[in-house]
C-alpha cells in the first residue's frame, strides 16, 4: 500500500469517527492536511462506509448533529446511500433523532439537498407516512417531507449535479452535428 492510499484510509476513518462528535466535522473540513495541496480536493471519500455500512452523513444524521450534516451535504455525498439496515440518512433522521428541533433540521437539510422522500422506508412505509405515525404532532415535519424545500429552484446541488453527470446516456452530446465526436473508430 502507497503512503497515499494510507493517508487517505486514515482521513476515511478519522471522517467516521469525527461524524460521532459534534462539530468535528466542520472542524475537519477547514484542516488543510485533509485536502490535495495542488488540486483542494478532499482526499477521503465522503461515501466511505463503516462496517454496518454507515457512511458519514448517516453517523451524523442518528447523533443529531445538525451543523455536520449541513456540512457534508455541501461535499458530493450520497445522500440515499442505504447501510446494511436499508436506511438512508434521511430514514435514521426520522427513526433514531428524539429531539424534534434536530430532527426538523436534519430532515429539511437532507430534503433540500435532494434526498429522496418517496421511496419506502425498511417496514414499507414511506417517510411521510413514518413521521405522521411517529410524530403525529409535528404537522411542520410532514409538511417539509411532503413538499421538499430546495434552496434555490436555480442552483443545482452537488448531489443533484452528480446524478445528472451520471445518469446522463450521453456525456458529450455531440451526435447532432454530424461531426465525428465521440464514435467508435471505423463507424
Amino acid at each position: 500500500m502507497t503512503e497515499d492510499e494510507d493517508k487517505r484510509k486514515t482521513i476515511n476513518r478519522l471522517l467516521l469517527v469525527n461524524a460521532l462528535t459534534e462539530g468535528a466535522l466542520e472542524e475537519m473540513m477547514e484542516e488543510p492536511e485533509y485536502f490535495d495541496e495542488s488540486t483542494d480536493e478532499f482526499l477521503g471519500d465522503f461515501n466511505c462506509t463503516d462496517a454496518l455500512g454507515n457512511t458519514a452523513l448517516h453517523l451524523a444524521a442518528r447523533q443529531g448533529h445538525a451543523a455536520d450534516v449541513a456540512a457534508l451535504c455541501g461535499w458530493a455525498v450520497d445522500l440515499d446511500l442505504h447501510n446494511k439496515n436499508g436506511d438512508t440518512p434521511l430514514y435514521i433522521a426520522l427513526k433514531e433523532v428524539d429531539d424534534a428541533e434536530a430532527r426538523f433540521d436534519i430532515v429539511t437539510e437532507l430534503l433540500s439537498c435532494g434526498a429522496e422522500s418517496k421511496q419506502p422506508m425498511p417496514g414499507g412505509l414511506t417517510p411521510l407516512e413514518y413521521a405522521k405515525s411517529r410524530f403525529p404532532s409535528e404537522t411542520m415535519l410532514h409538511e417539509i417531507i411532503a413538499n421538499p424545500p430546495h434552496d434555490d429552484e436555480d442552483e443545482i446541488q452537488p448531489e443533484q449535479l452528480r446524478k445528472q453527470m451520471y445518469d446522463s446516456s450521453d456525456f458529450a452530446d455531440d451526435d447532432e452535428d454530424g461531426g465525428e465526436g465521440s464514435s467508435p473508430e471505423g463507424e
